[in-house]
């Protein structure tokens, strides 16, 4: 049990005068409710805000959209100078902008105004369960056993470099390239080296394979989700009932509470569910995408190949960036141009910016460069993951854990794993820069300097 597991939760509370008045009338110090205030300011100022979480060490914080002198990145920098763990709240007017950008900024809760007293039983509900998980990762890299201190350090240390929340997908037009694997590996890193809450969803409706490799055992999944949206669509529940339903198909990773999962289909037959074709897929992928990015800072999706699929079109759609993956063979990268630019952009009007070339089972000598698929392909290069031919990553799958949690942490490991590794480090750096910073602390610990190299 936690300090305040037992105890209310006070809290600091930003806010008009009108707003503050309501406010301290329910949640003063002897109300008896779970979450108090502690005090309220009328003005947001970021020096004073750091000074006074400082002196009070609220649990909850809580932001009025309106509030004099309020802009959504001094979130950030709260967060980055704050002395202990907490939550922020924002209140903002009820399908206003304001509520949308305060969800997408990764505040841990949003409520409507004007307040009612049935949003004060929520956060009374809500909020104590978002402090407890905010406190068991604070400090963490999560899978502890997977990242060492030394490595913890070095994220913390490079925590204010620029990143953006994103909607990622791994994605080949060929099979068995390896895009399950480096979907779960960069929601691995992301989550156990980099800290940050991340989901990381099967959408492979050729029948994917996350569970599988990650040895999930759960009885529900993407077509659950698919049936609870279409059974909300339309309807205020939409995003409370569904969003609140989407939240328990969520599978956290044992010892990664910040890695949660959403589980595919199971077979050919889910896959045809009228919930997941066509249009009705699109309209899925959409919505659920853009509900996960205002919970989770990197929403993961595992793709798969044909973008004839309704949820697969609705992924390519909806997501920030595409991985495009392709083995170091010319008739690969081939594939990939003509997937990429016939199929998908021309159709689509999609910006090839928001594509990016990675060679998977990469292996020097092989006479093709990632510079030269890159030039071929016309996509913009990314990185390599060059081939471990221990068989390490496939002995992690076949265990059931990610390689990255296997082995990260382990010291004598052969060359090519490290190399292995390392490629994964590059890839997830790119889109959370932290993690290279650790990385390059975990290389000089070990004395292996420049194990990763681009073709």
């Amino acid at each position: 049990m936690t300090e305040h597991e037992s105890e209310n939760l006070t809290a600091l509370l930003f806010a008009r005068p009108e707003i503050s008045t309501q406010m301290m009338s329910v949640m003063h110090m002897a109300s008896g409710r779970k979450v108090v205030l502690a005090t309220f300011l009328p003005i947001f100022n970021l020096a004073n805000a750091t000074t006074v979480m400082q002196q009070l060490t609220p649990q909850v914080v809580i932001l009025d959209a309106k509030v004099e002198g309020f802009s959504l990145p001094q979130i950030v920098d709260l967060r980055q100078k704050a002395v202990a763990p907490f939550v922020v709240v924002g209140l903002a007017q009820a399908g206003s902008s304001e509520m949308e950008e305060m969800l997408g900024v990764g505040l841990d809760a949003a409520y409507p105004l004007p307040l009612s007293q049935q949003t004060f039983a929520r956060m009374d509900e809500e909020l104590p369960g978002k402090y407890e998980e905010a406190a068991r990762g604070w400090g963490k890299g999560a899978w502890g056993a997977a990242a060492p201190e030394a490595i913890k350090a070095a994220t913390a240390a490079a925590g204010g470099a620029a990143w953006e929340k994103k909607a990622i997908a791994s994605w080949s037009p060929k099979g068995g390239v390896g895009k399950t694997v480096v979907a779960c590996e960069l929601a691995a890193m992301l989550a156990a080296i980099g800290g940050r809450d991340v989901v990381l969803i099967d959408a492979n409706m050729n029948g994917g394979h996350v569970k599988t490799r990650l040895n999930i055992d759960a009885p529900y999944g993407l077509l659950n989700a698919a049936s609870t949206y279409h059974t909300h669509k339309g309807h205020p529940s939409l995003e409370s009932d569904a969003v609140n339903k989407l939240k328990a198909y969520l599978i956290p990773m044992p010892g990664t509470p910040n890695l949660k999962i959403l589980p595919g289909v199971l077979n050919m037959e889910q896959s045809l569910n009228e919930s997941v074709v066509g249009d009705a897929g699109i309209e899925f992928m959409n919505w659920l995408i853009a509900t996960l990015k205002r919970q989770y800072d990197f929403v993961i999706i595992d793709l798969g190949s044909s973008i004839n699929v309704g949820v697969h079109q609705g992924v390519i759609r909806s997501v920030d960036f595409i991985i495009v993956l392709c083995e170091p063979d010319l008739t690969s990268v081939a594939d990939v141009k003509e997937s990429v630019h016939r199929s998908i952009i021309s159709r689509m009007g999609m910006n090839i910016n928001r594509f990016g070339l990675v060679i998977n089972k990469w292996q020097d000598g092989l006479g093709v460069s990632l510079k030269e698929a890159s030039k071929f392909a016309k996509v913009s290069a990314m990185g390599i993951i060059p081939n471990d031919p221990t068989g390490n990553v496939t002995l992690a799958g076949n265990e059931g854990q990610s390689f990255v949690a296997r082995f990260a942490n382990k010291k004598g490991n052969p060359k090519e794993t490290e190399q292995t590794l390392h490629g994964f480090a590059s890839l997830s750096g790119q889109f959370y820069p932290p993690i290279a910073a650790a990385w390059s602390e975990r290389l000089k610990r070990a004395g292996k300097k420049g194990l990763f190299r681009r073709g």
